[in-house]
């Protein structure tokens, strides 16, 4: 008995140290990431104060580079120009090997004062004919300073030469090779001449940067501004707080799921020691102490964990910043906030899942407790849990009548998820009952035990078996949320996205004559370009968090008539006869079908559309589906100057962006295509007559997003599958701790006759029965939040879901739980099965 205590003890304190190490697995890997990108925005701005930029990101003229040098204020300015050009090796196994490249550039005499970069490797370039090479691709074509290379563009080819290669991360699978390349060969190769894309700043010592900025902005030209290097950290920054609450909500579930683990165990460990404890309160110990005892048990499995689990997730971190040091050159960097969460998450936790067990320890009354089953539980009280779980279950439902879609989210978070959890886990004593009374008859004749002797373990400690099932819901309930949740996006969003044939683009913009140049391309059926720019929705937030998600939406700029004949646009408020005529002489907007869901924005309505100063109103002329251009505009990393991601678009007019907003540029070019010619070919025609611009077939993106979907799921489905693993194994110790508090009994059924697999088939049966009420509960959980997540999507994202039941996936969780419970019970029960009689007489417990 003692050493089935332990092994119990073991279980929980492990549970803890397995949550603690993952959370802090993931909060050192997060602050590790973040470092490496903060680095690398801080290694790009170099010793930058101040940068004039087109707020939409479009090019200025190179002559305000003289104007701007000329301002008192400013100690040293120099000017960049970012295109899209095509570089191929010349030498070594990586000859002829052809890539897009991200070219900068800059005048390397005016660029010391910048220290924009950090050389790995080489020297400065000393020439025209010098570039700096990022270290990924020079390591990935395994160059090294003074090999040469070969640029090409709209403008022509030109032979260079490494000079020296600098650090360069990799931010993620689409990282592209990057060069830093004199600036005039830049303009002539993309044939961009007298054209910048920023102009950087050095100021004065004492020069206030920020009213600096807002007063030097009104000597630029409309709609140029002067902006403080540190604007570029505004989307990091956000994502940094998004991460943080994320971290902080993550950790409340964990360490919650780890408490109902600790109070299923505990609550055990009462049961067993009922008659021990009746003795201490029979010679003086006070209900206080029993209480105090309790909780000190409780926060020492929370110690324990804590003490092992967060060096454990450190090490764990390390490791994986280690075998991923491309994309985090920083190395391991401490969570100090994430490593208190996990300490304070594994003590409370040990401590909140010791309060039940603790009052119940203190109830016992000494006379009733030293007879093992005198005292059956309290109608009453199961009774009250019922209605509690019931009352905690329906908190998510008030939630939802906060006119704010902030506060409907917020409410839902704090109160309404924490609410439904702890009342499915409460539930689990009324269902576990219930499926005793009905689903033990046709299991004991199917396993030829007496139905009483089947359902007396769980009659008898109701609280006991109704916290083992709602331990077991817990992966089930995150398997059934995840398939539930991926599947109504896959049908009711990923699957009814369309895209055009393909798409080339070019982050810097595609000049008019490459448009032509690709028109003329046998295997090019049609094509219309498209201006993409983020503006901001005037006096509101139509989209996500306020200060976690970006304010920002996709402004698109189109041909009218060739963008709606190219496109199966799905209308859904509008007719298209009527608005594309307005749309094309820039009377109103189209916005997309999210603004809608979200907001009851549609056809009649009016928005204002903000670029920094220029602020202009439009009337919504119609509502359309735009899921496909949103998700395109995304993979190809067409982000605001900020990096943030803009959520969902509106669509103007092309002649109304540039004149409103002064957005010439053209980087997204939709292509109908031969459906003959395959993707190879035609990427190779672009490569050809459009240098410098990046080819993806429909197909391939919407491959591309499905992977990614698939991926995630089966990351989150690994996940639950290892919560189911982790609560199996708590049961497998209940489970056989409930019979072993029976040993008695069945030692007098071995006695009389029974044979000795009576003992395996009444553990077994006990399990099937838990096993149940586990995945009742963890289905109905699973689904509740699924259901939920629902509204939060329209609210926070303007997609319109629906809820779906995964019966499939439902079924393999249920099979999957009874066979870990199972296969996890079976050893214990065979050593109990081999005990003596005379063993098992004599352990006669309460």
């Amino acid at each position: 008995m003692q050493a089935g205590r332990r092994r119990r003890s073991i279980l929980l304190s492990g549970a803890i140290v397995l949550s603690a190490a993952l959370l802090t697995a993931v909060a050192c890997a997060i602050a590790s990431a973040q470092a490496s990108l903060e680095d690398g925005i801080l290694s790009l701005l170099g010793a930058t104060d101040a940068r004039v930029v087109h707020p939409a990101g479009a090019r200025l003229p190179q002559s305000i580079l003289a104007d701007v040098r000329r301002w008192p204020e400013v100690r040293a300015a120099t000017g960049r120009l970012a295109a899209s050009l095509t570089v191929e090796s010349r030498a070594g196994a990586a000859h002829g090997t052809p890539a897009v490249a991200t070219c900068l550039g800059v005048d390397f005499t005016d660029e010391a004062p910048f220290r924009a970069v950090r050389l790995r490797d080489g020297d400065h370039p000393g020439s025209a004919g010098d570039v700096l090479l990022d270290s990924v691709t020079a390591a990935a074509w395994d160059l090294q300073p003074g090999a040469p290379l070969r640029l090409s563009g709209p403008g022509g080819v030109r032979d260079v030469r490494v000079s020296g290669v600098f650090e360069q991360q990799r931010l993620g699978p689409f990282t592209t090779t990057r060069l830093h390349v004199d600036r005039g060969l830049v303009q002539e190769l993309a044939s961009l001449p007298g054209e910048l894309s920023t102009i950087a700043l050095v100021v004065a010592e004492g020069t206030e940067i920020d009213a600096f900025c807002t007063e030097a902005t009104a000597r630029l030209p409309d709609p140029l501004v002067l902006e403080p290097a540190d604007r570029v950290r505004t989307g990091f920054d956000r994502r940094v707080r998004s991460s943080r609450v994320g971290l902080a909500v993550a950790t409340t579930m964990v360490f919650l799921a780890c408490s109902l683990i600790v109070v299923t165990g505990m609550t055990t460990g009462v049961s067993e020691r009922q008659r021990e404890l009746a003795i201490l309160r029979a010679i003086g110990a006070t209900r206080g102490q029993l209480i105090g005892a309790q909780l000190i048990v409780g926060a020492s499995h929370g110690a324990v964990g804590a003490v092992i689990g967060i060096p454990l997730g450190i090490a764990l971190a390390a490791a994986l910043a280690g075998r991923f040091s491309e994309f985090v050159p920083m190395g391991l960097v401490i969570h100090r906030t994430g490593i208190a969460l996990a300490a304070a998450g594994a003590i409370g936790s040990g401590i909140l899942g010791a309060l039940w067990p603790a009052f119940a320890a203190a109830g016992i009354a000494p006379a009733s407790a030293m007879r093992p089953y005198a005292t059956r539980p309290s109608a009453r009280r199961l009774r009250a849990a019922a209605l509690i779980a019931l009352l905690l279950m329906l908190l998510p439902l008030p939630t939802r009548f906060f006119a704010d879609a902030d506060q409907r989210f917020w409410s839902w978070v704090i109160i309404g998820l924490p609410g439904l959890f702890i009342g499915a886990f409460l539930a689990g004593v009324p269902v576990s009952l219930l499926v005793a009374r009905f689903g033990a008859p046709p299991l004991a004749r199917l396993l030829r035990l007496p139905p009483d002797l089947l359902t007396a373990a769980l009659r008898l400690h109701p609280w006991r078996s109704g916290f083992t099932a709602g331990a077991l819901m817990i992966g089930l309930a995150l398997l059934v949320h995840t398939w539930s949740a991926g599947l109504a996006a896959r049908a009711d969003w990923l699957d009814r996205i369309q895209y055009a044939d393909g798409f080339a683009f070019s982050p810097t913009g595609i000049p008019a004559p490459v448009v032509h140049a690709i028109d003329a391309l046998p295997a090019v059926r049609s094509t219309t370009a498209i201006a993409r720019l983020p503006v901001r929705i005037v006096g509101q937030q139509v989209f996500g968090l306020r200060g976690l998600s970006p304010p920002d939406t996709v402004c698109i700029g189109v041909d009218a008539e060739t963008f709606f004949r190219m496109n199966a646009i799905e209308w859904i408020e509008g007719d298209p006869r009527t608005v594309i005529p307005r749309l094309a002489r820039g009377e109103g907007v189209l916005v997309a079908d999210r603004f809608l869901s979200a907001r009851s924005i549609g056809a009649g309505d009016r928005i204002t559309l903000g670029l920094d100063r220029a602020e202009h109103d439009f009337e919504v002329l119609g509502v359309v589906s735009s899921a496909g251009l949103e998700l395109v505009t995304q993979l190809f990393g067409l982000g605001g100057r900020t990096g943030d991601f803009a959520i969902s678009c509106v669509f103007l007019d092309a002649a109304a962006v540039s004149d409103r907003f002064a957005v010439r540029d053209r980087q997204l070019l939709l292509l109908g295509l031969d459906p003959q010619v395959s993707d190879e070919a035609m990427e190779a025609d672009l490569r050809r007559v459009a240098p410098g611009v990046i080819f993806q077939s429909g197909r391939a993106i919407t491959d591309r997003v499905r992977e990614i979907a698939a991926a995630s799921m089966a990351v989150r489905s690994v996940i639950a599958i290892g919560a189911m693993l982790l609560a199996s194994m708590a049961m497998a110790s209940i489970v056989v701790a409930g019979v072993e508090s029976r040993r008695w009994e069945l030692g007098i059924m071995r006695a009389v006759g029974a044979d000795r697999p009576v003992v395996m088939r009444l553990v077994l049966g006990e399990t099937a029965l838990l096993s149940l009420a586990g995945c009742l509960l963890g289905t109905g959980l699973g689904a509740a939040m699924a259901w939920m997540d629902t509204f939060q999507i329209r609210d926070l994202l303007g997609v319109e879901l629906r809820f779906m039941l995964p019966l499939r996936p439902i079924a393999g969780g249920w099979v999957i739980l009874f066979l870990m419970t199972t296969l996890l019970v079976r050893p214990a029960a065979r050593r109990l099965r081999q005990r003596p009689v005379a063993e098992l007489l004599a352990g006669r417990t309460g």
